[in-house]
């Protein structure tokens, strides 16, 4: 899949997550009102924690910064 070798440099260390994966439980938790189960919120802070790692690295610190962290 596209999607996937796109987002192949953001998914070391993720445990196995996958961003849709991901994605779903965030918006049926946000969203629609379903709470959130202790194990799917350690798995998503488990997953942002290694994607914006791998952020840093794929497109390097200055840019990460201007990217990521602009108010």
């Amino acid at each position: 899949m596209g999607t996937q070798r796109v987002m192949a440099p953001f998914a070391q260390g993720t445990e196995g997550e996958d961003f849709v994966d991901v994605t779903d439980t965030y918006q049926r938790v946000c969203y629609g009102g379903c709470p959130v189960i202790a194990e799917e919120y350690d798995r998503l802070v488990g997953y942002y924690r290694a994607f914006f790692k791998n952020a840093r690295k794929h497109v390097g610190k200055v840019k990460w910064l201007y990217t990521f962290w602009r108010i």
